[in-house]
């Protein structure tokens, strides 16, 4: 299997088509809730610390409660430092990092998918929502103003 490489994130987050085309990858795994959840921690921190205890509460409710009915799957520590009405923002940053290291692995196998190969050769074009295009206009906003975690993620880990 490749390994994602920069170029390969920074087309998927500047292409709405590749980036409905992933959600929709997602959502055959039964995993668009990573998709969802990181588009809503990126807004969460852009949010005041006020709005911010609010909304990672219905964060938590959405995502990481024992009802939550988007549940991630994150470590188990992960989920045991996240207790009390809202998250800090050390939390916050904790389930970034660990839903973009969802999406990453998550990418790698896209990215080598027949899906992406009928896409490359012209043969499929995905179906864009409404929903989507506002998802990946905020995406593309938010690159804009701060350095984006998909690709922190990737320095870090020297995959190039």
């Amino acid at each position: 299997m490749s390994a994602m490489t920069i170029s390969g994130v920074e087309e998927m987050l500047t292409d709405l088509r590749l980036f409905a085309m992933f959600k929709e990858y997602m959502e055959s795994k039964h995993a668009s809730e990573v998709v969802t959840a990181y588009v809503w921690l990126h807004k969460l921190k852009r949010h005041s610390p006020k709005a911010r205890r609010k909304n990672s509460k219905d964060f938590m409710d959405t995502f990481i409660g024992p009802d939550a009915p988007r549940q991630l799957n994150l470590d188990g520590e992960i989920v045991a430092d996240i207790t009390g009405k809202s998250m800090t923002d050390e939390q916050i940053d904790s389930v970034l990092t660990a839903v973009t290291a969802t999406l990453t692995e998550n990418w790698t196998e896209f990215a080598i998918s027949p899906l992406i190969v009928r896409f490359r050769k012209g043969e499929y074009e995905p179906r864009i929502t409404q929903t989507e295009a506002k998802r990946f206009k905020f995406i593309r906003r938010e690159r804009r103003e701060s350095d984006d975690m998909i690709i922190k993620h990737f320095k870090a880990q020297e995959v190039v």
